[in-house]
């Protein structure tokens, strides 16, 4: 499971928290699961093997996963900026035909204000132990701003960085180099081409 913390201008400081500095606390995350045949019949999902790009000193991201309300996940002082954390279930889950989950994000700071102002939740089947790769600065600091103020450059650094993820794009771009670099030799396919016709004429294969 991932919880993605999301900058947004209308935030105090951009967020990705409502407290007047940018901060959250996430004290809890919490999952239920129940087959889509019978969604009142739920069970609790255990979480561990917390990650995150960041963690707040003495609020380290595992705290959200620890049954304990009193403590959690922050991250200060990297405030207006986007960040992550992932959660993998301790025991595999699911239901023949499919499955309801509740996902409940409990945020108990005393003060009431450092709760997400803006999120995103994701899952997945993949196998564990799931591994979060870390994002380019360049790519980071573009995603921190809001689409419709980056700039060409900024776009362009996000563009690159999901074509690289792109196995079959970088298999293609290898071979068109590959194609370039030899059509750069054209005396070289000339030779080629030339041994090829040698090679396959009657007189040379007669007098071999």
């Amino acid at each position: 499971m991932k919880l993605e913390a999301l900058p947004d201008a209308s935030l105090a400081a951009s967020g990705p928290g409502r407290a007047p500095n940018g901060n959250f606390v996430v004290s809890e995350l919490k999952v239920t699961i129940a087959a889509k045949s019978d969604p009142s019949q739920t069970q609790p999902l255990a979480l561990e093997n917390a990650s995150a790009d960041f963690s707040q000193d003495n609020m380290h991201v595992a705290s959200a996963v620890d049954g304990n309300d009193e403590t959690g996940w922050a991250i200060s002082p990297q405030f207006g900026k986007l960040h992550e954390a992932i959660f993998e279930t301790k025991d595999d889950a699911g239901h023949d035909g499919g499955s309801v989950l509740t996902i409940t994000i409990s945020q108990q700071y005393p003060d009431g204000k450092h709760l997400l102002g803006k999120f995103r939740l994701s899952v997945t089947d993949g196998t564990r132990p799931l591994t979060r790769p870390k994002l380019p600065d360049a790519v980071t600091a573009a995603l921190a701003v809001p689409k419709d103020q980056r700039t060409d450059e900024r776009a362009a650094a996000i563009a690159a960085h999901y074509r690289s993820l792109d196995s079959e794009l970088t298999r293609l771009a290898a071979e068109v180099k590959t194609a370039a670099d030899q059509m750069k030799n054209a005396r070289a396919l000339g030779i080629q081409d030339l041994a090829w016709a040698l090679i396959n004429n009657p007189a040379f294969l007669f007098n071999r």
